[in-house]
């Protein structure tokens, strides 16, 4: 009786171990069933990895381009920015050095500089001469000191307009002689002259005192033309003349 019970037992724990078919994990893949499939699985296997290899050399390639030109790019804006600071060196009649300072380019603070561009740009305006090529060259720089679109560039245009002198150059001749350059305030001054007119055998017909209030503004020249004419940046922006009577 025992030993029925026994293999009774060891039947019941066998089947227990052993795995049902309905517990059983079915395959990892299956194989195609129809050719299609069949041909685009070897596909896959054949060209599948040599375009995924490809798109991924091609986004490196591109990567390491870009990287390569934002190199170049910012290299060549070094090597174009001034490595050299620019120093001012006053000195006395004998040469010794007076005063040493780097070189503001954007202030012109020496007033001698201030008032021989006030004597440049009034001789220019006011010279009437003989020869028409020193006249344009005058009024070339003349211009060249009067910012565009104020009321300085608008009344010159309209004083040469009214006053060609060229016309009257072929038979007078005009020259201006400072006699005081004074400060009005910080961007205003004041400048006094004699006119002196006269006919082609250089015998003076007339003569006239004439003063002039200028303003002037500042403007570094950031162009290379800009920095021929004017190299200071230094321009009139509103002028206003008379003869004295």
């Amino acid at each position: 009786m025992l030993g029925k019970l026994f293999r009774k037992k060891s039947t019941e724990q066998g089947a227990a171990d052993t795995p049902s078919a309905k517990t059983a994990k079915a395959p990892a893949t299956l194989p195609p069933s129809d050719p299609y499939s069949r041909a685009k699985a070897e596909f896959n296997d054949i060209y599948g990895q040599p375009i995924v290899q490809a798109r991924n050399w091609r986004f490196v390639a591109i990567t390491t381009s870009m990287i390569a030109l934002a190199a170049v790019v910012s290299l060549g804006i070094r090597a174009n920015q001034s490595k050299f600071v620019p120093y001012v060196v006053q000195v006395d009649k004998f040469g010794a050095a007076q005063a040493v300072g780097m070189a503001d380019k954007g202030a012109v603070n020496d007033e001698r500089i201030i008032r021989a561009f006030l004597n440049r740009f009034i001789k220019d305006a006011r010279l009437v001469s003989f020869d028409p090529a020193v006249q344009k060259e005058a009024i070339n720089r003349v211009f060249a000191l009067l910012a565009n679109n104020t009321s300085a560039s608008a009344k010159m245009g309209e004083f040469y307009a009214n006053n060609s002198p060229f016309d009257r150059g072929m038979s007078e001749g005009v020259e201006a002689e400072i006699s005081s350059i004074l400060r009005i305030s910080d961007k205003s001054w004041q400048v006094a002259w004699t006119e002196r007119t006269r006919d082609p055998s250089g015998t003076v017909r007339n003569q006239a005192v004439w003063k002039a209030t200028v303003t002037i503004a500042f403007n570094a020249p950031t162009e290379e033309a800009q920095i021929l004419v004017n190299p200071l940046g230094m321009y009139v922006i509103d002028f206003d003349w008379r003869q004295e009577l």
